[in-house]
C-alpha cells in the first residue's frame, strides 16, 4: 500500500528522528542549566546563550545523519528485533557523541560545555528509543488489523517454505502477506499448500510476478534444487523491483543455531554448546546449592521410603544402572528400587501394571521419588539437576542409528529433570520427541531457563500419565 510513496514515508521517518534529536540536545541544555540540576554540577559563572546552541542542531542533526545511516537505522526494519535496533542505536550515539565533541573542540567562537554533551549522549538513545519503539509499536498494531500489508511470494515448497509460511501467519505484525508458492517444478503447479496455492514454477518467475504481484519474494528452495535454481531466478528478478530475500536451508543443521559476524564474513555455528567457561560454573553452584538443600530437607522422607523398600521387599534398598552422561561417558545412575530383584537384566521399557513393579514401586515410579537418591549423582558431579534424562548404553546404540543427532544431547550432563520431562515426554513415549526437547534446551540453555525447569517440575512435574 505504501510502496509508491516509500520515498517520502522514509524522509518523514528521518526528518521526525532528527527532530527528536534536536530536541534532546535542547533539553540537555535546559536540564544543564535547571536550578534542580545546577546544584549538582559546577555552576558557570553566567548562563550561556541558548542561541549558541541552537545554531549547532544542523551540525547534530548532520552528525546523526551520518552516524545513523552507517548503522542503518533508516533501513527497513520490519521483521528485526527490537533489541537489535537499540545496539544499533547505541552505536551510533557513541560515533556521533565523538564526532560531535571533535567540531565543538574545533570550533573556537565558543566555549561549549561538557556537561550538555554528557547529558544528550544518555538522553538522545533513550528519547530515539522511545520513539522508534512507540512507532513500530504502532505500524505492528496497524499490520496485524490488515494494514500497511505486504505481499510476498516463496520460492520452495520444502520444509524451509513451509516453515516461512506458519512463522508469517504466526506474526501478523510483519504485515506479510502469501500469495502463493513458487514451486522447484512445474509438476505442482495449481496445487495448495496449507490453503496458499502454488502459482508456477521457478523457472517462470517473471511470469509469475506479473500475473501475481508482490514486494518481495522469499527464497526457500532446499540445498538440491538450490545450486541449479537460485542463480535463474536472481537472473528473471534482477530487472525488477522487488525485494528478495533467501532463507538458508541446510535442513536441520540451521535449527536453533546463531550466525557469527566475522568481519563481515556470516558464520553459522552449527553445534555450539552454552555451558562452556563461567556457564559451567554457575551451573554447577546451583546445582550443589540446591542438591545439598534438598537433601537436608527431603532426608527424612528419603528414610522413609527406604525403611519401607527394606520392609515390604527387602533388600538391596538402593538400585544403580549403568546411564550415559556427558560426553558420553558412562556412570552408575542411583535410584530407590522399584522393581523385584533379578529383573535388572530385562531391557525393556517399564509398561503400565508392569509385572517387575512392587506395589510400593509402582507408586514410587509414578511420583518420581524414586529418583531422589540421584542428588548424590548431582553431588558428585556426574549428573546436573537439569539436563537430558540419561539413558542406558544398551537404547543408546538402538536410538544413535535411527536418530540423527542423538549422541548431541550428551553434550551437557544428564539432569534429574529436563525441558522434555516437564513437558510430559518421558518413559515410553516418542525418543524423536524427547530428543526435539532436549536439543533445544541444549541450544537454548540459560540459568533463567533451569529455574524455570525445575519449577515446573514442581508445580507439574512429580506426577505424570507416562511415569511407570
Amino acid at each position: 500500500m505504501l510502496r509508491e510513496h516509500a520515498f517520502f514515508w522514509r524522509t518523514c521517518f528521518i526528518a521526525s528522528d532528527l527532530g527528536v534529536s534536536a530536541a534532546a540536545f535542547l533539553l540537555a541544555y535546559a536540564l544543564r542549566f535547571h536550578p534542580a540540576l545546577a546544584g549538582w554540577l559546577a555552576d558557570p559563572r553566567e548562563v550561556p546563550p541558548f542561541e549558541a546552541y541552537l545554531h549547532t542542531l544542523p551540525a547534530v542533526c548532520g552528525i546523526l545523519l551520518v552516524t545513523n545511516s552507517y548503522f542503518r537505522l533508516y533501513q527497513a526494519r520490519r521483521i528485526s528485533k527490537f533489541s537489535d535496533e537499540l545496539v544499533d542505536l547505541l552505536k551510533s550515539d557513541a560515533m556521533a557523541i565523538l564526532l560531535l565533541m571533535t567540531f565543538f573542540f574545533l570550533n573556537r567562537e565558543f566555549s561549549y560545555s561538557r556537561s550538555i554533551i554528557a547529558i544528550f549522549a544518555v538522553l538522545n538513545p533513550l528519547v530515539v528509543f522511545l520513539f522508534r519503539f512507540a512507532l513500530r509499536t504502532g505500524l505492528r498494531l496497524l499490520r496485524s488489523r490488515g494494514y500497511n500489508l505486504r505481499s510476498v511470494l516463496i520460492v520452495g515448497t520444502g520444509r524451509s517454505a513451509q516453515a516461512l509460511l506458519h512463522r508469517l501467519r504466526r506474526n501478523t505484525w510483519t504485515g506479510m502477506r502469501v500469495v502463493g508458492f513458487v514451486s522447484a517444478s512445474r509438476e505442482r503447479s495449481g496445487t495448495t499448500i496449507h490453503g496458499v496455492p502454488v502459482v508456477g514454477a521457478a523457472e517462470d518467475i517473471s511470469r509469475v510476478l506479473e500475473e501475481h504481484p508482490a514486494n518481495q519474494v522469499f527464497i526457500a528452495l532446499p540445498l538440491g534444487d538450490r545450486a541449479r535454481l537460485v542463480e535463474s531466478v536472481l537472473q528473471q528478478l534482477a530487472d525488477s523491483l522487488v525485494a528478495v530475500r533467501i532463507v538458508p536451508d541446510l535442513g536441520y543443521l540451521l535449527e536453533q543455531n546463531v550466525t557469527t559476524d566475522f568481519d563481515g564474513l556470516p558464520i553459522v555455528n552449527l553445534w555450539e554448546n552454552h555451558l562452556t567457561g563461567a556457564n559451567v560454573l554457575t551451573k554447577r553452584a546451583l546445582d550443589l546449592g540446591i542438591a545439598t538443600v534438598a537433601l537436608v530437607v527431603l532426608g527424612p522422607l528419603m528414610a522413609a521410603i527406604a525403611a519401607a523398600i527394606r520392609l515390604t521387599s527387602g533388600r538391596p534398598i538402593f538400585y544403580l544402572q549403568a546411564r550415559m552422561g556427558h560426553d558420553g561417558r558412562v556412570f552408575p545412575m542411583l535410584k530407590f528400587r522399584t522393581m523385584r530383584s533379578g529383573s535388572e537384566d530385562d531391557t525393556r521399557f517399564t509398561q503400565p501394571d508392569d509385572d517387575r513393579c512392587t506395589r510400593l514401586g509402582r507408586f514410587l515410579r509414578r511420583t518420581s521419588l524414586d529418583e531422589l537418591p540421584q542428588l548424590l549423582n548431582v553431588l558428585a558431579g556426574q549428573m546436573s539437576l537439569v539436563g537430558p534424562r540419561p539413558e542406558r548404553p544398551v537404547f543408546i546404540e538402538s536410538f544413535r542409528k535411527t536418530l540423527p543427532r542423538y549422541m548431541l544431547r550428551h553434550k551437557v550432563k544428564a539432569g534429574m529433570t529436563g525441558w522434555a520431562q516437564v513437558n510430559g515426554w518421558r518413559g515410553a513415549t516418542s525418543p524423536k520427541k524427547r530428543l526435539q526437547y532436549d536439543l533445544y534446551y541444549l541450544h537454548n540453555w540459560s540459568l533463567g531457563f533451569d529455574l524455570k525447569i525445575l519449577l515446573m517440575t514442581l508445580l507439574r512435574g512429580w506426577t505424570q500419565k507416562n511415569a511407570y
